[in-house]
C-alpha cells in the first residue's frame, strides 16, 4: 500500500517503525454506531489495541459500554465524566498490555504509523536529555496554553503508561464530580497539578502533527503565520501541516472517514464504486465527502514525502517566485 505518511510509502517504514504498542481509545457523546464501525474498519485496526465507547458492548467490533458518573447519557455535558471513566477502565484492564494510549473523539482520523514514529522520536529525545527514571510520564497532542499555566490539548491526546497510572491513582479526585463538556481542558489542568506538562508535538520545522480541523480546511487556508504570536497554532494553514501529520478532526461522516482511508492507503487502486458516486460501496454520498488534494496537477512523491509538479501548492507556500510560476501555469 502507499500513503502520505512520514517517510513516504508505508511499506518503506516497516523496518524502521519502533516496537511500541499503542492502544487507541475512541469516545464521544453521540456514540454513533456507523461512525464507530467506520473507524474500526479503517484506522482503528492499525492500532495494536482498539476500543470505542458505545451504548452497547459488541466485542467483535471493539465497542464497550462504560458507565460514568453524573448521568447525561448521550449528552455533550457528559464528556469529562466519560473520559474519567474510560481512563479508569483502560487502567484496570490494559495498562500493562500497551506502552502508549491515544484518546480521541469519534470525529478523528488517526494516521497510526506516524503516531508510532513520533512517539519513538519523543523517546529518543528523552534518552538524550534526561537521566533514566522509574517514572517518565508522557502527555502530548495539539497544545493550547491555559490561563492557569501549562497546556491542554485539542482534538485528542496521547499518554504513556506512567501518565495513565498517575491520572487514575493520584488525580482521580480532580474535578471528580464536575459535569463539563471540556474534557481535554480539564485533563490538562489535572495533569499540571501533578507536574505533568504537555510535550510539544510540532516537528523540527515547527509544523503541526495534530490538527483540530479536517484536511480540507488545513489545505484551504493560506494566510501567513506569525510564529511570534502565542496562539499561532490556531492559524490553520498549509504551511503549518507536518508531513508526519498524526491526526485530523471534524470527520463527521462514515463516508468521509472511509474516503480518507482510501486516499491514504489504497491510492493506487481504482475506486471500487461502479456508479461513479464518489463513495465506497454501500455508503451514501454526502456533501462532506472530500476530494483529493485541491490542485489536480499535484503528485505526491512517496520517496521524498513531498508534493511535486505542483505550482499552485508552491505558490501557497512561497517556494517559487511569480516568474517561475507563470512559466509552469
Amino acid at each position: 500500500v502507499g500513503g502520505t505518511v512520514a517517510g513516504g510509502n508505508l511499506e518503506d517504514n516497516v523496518d524502521t517503525v519502533p516496537p511500541l504498542r499503542v492502544m487507541c481509545v475512541v469516545y464521544g457523546y453521540t456514540r454513533s454506531r456507523s461512525r464507530l464501525e467506520a473507524i474500526g474498519d479503517t484506522w482503528g485496526r492499525r492500532c495494536d489495541g482498539f476500543m470505542a465507547l458505545s451504548p452497547e458492548t459488541v466485542p467483535a467490533l471493539g465497542m464497550v459500554h462504560v458507565p460514568h458518573f453524573g448521568g447525561y447519557e448521550g449528552s455533550i455535558k457528559s464528556l469529562w465524566q466519560i473520559l474519567r471513566s474510560l481512563l479508569a477502565y483502560v487502567h484496570d484492564n490494559y495498562k500493562w498490555d500497551y506502552d502508549y494510549f491515544h484518546f480521541c473523539q469519534e470525529d478523528v482520523y488517526l494516521i497510526v504509523e506516524n503516531l508510532r514514529l513520533f512517539l519513538r522520536e519523543l523517546e529518543m529525545e528523552r534518552e538524550k536529555t534526561q537521566e533514566p527514571k522509574c517514572h517518565n510520564p508522557v502527555f502530548t497532542g495539539l497544545r493550547q496554553r491555559m490561563k492557569k499555566g501549562g497546556y491542554h490539548t485539542l482534538g485528542g491526546f496521547t499518554i504513556n503508561r506512567d501518565t495513565l497510572i498517575t491520572l487514575v491513582k493520584k488525580a482521580s479526585h480532580c474535578y471528580s464530580t464536575l459535569t463539563n463538556p471540556y474534557a481535554e481542558r480539564l485533563l490538562g489542568e489535572c495533569l499540571v497539578a501533578q507536574q505533568i506538562i504537555a510535550a510539544p508535538s510540532v516537528d523540527k520545522r515547527k509544523e503541526k502533527r495534530y490538527h483540530n480541523s479536517d484536511p480540507e480546511e488545513v489545505f484551504r487556508k493560506s494566510k501567513p503565520v506569525d510564529y511570534t504570536k502565542e496562539r499561532w497554532l490556531d492559524q490553520r494553514t498549509l504551511t503549518t501541516a507536518s508531513q508526519g501529520t498524526v491526526s485530523f478532526t471534524r470527520i463527521f461522516t462514515p463516508a468521509k472517514m472511509r474516503r480518507l482511508h482510501k486516499l491514504l492507503y489504497r491510492q493506487n487502486e481504482r475506486d471500487c464504486y461502479p456508479d461513479g458516486s464518489g463513495v465506497e460501496p454501500g455508503r451514501k454520498i454526502t456533501s462532506n465527502t472530500p476530494k483529493t488534494f485541491p490542485y489536480a496537477t499535484c503528485t505526491w512523491d512517496l520517496k521524498t514525502g513531498g508534493w511535486v509538479d505542483c505550482s499552485a501548492y508552491l505558490k501557497v507556500t512561497g517556494k517559487m517566485n511569480d516568474t517561475v510560476l507563470e512559466n509552469q501555469t
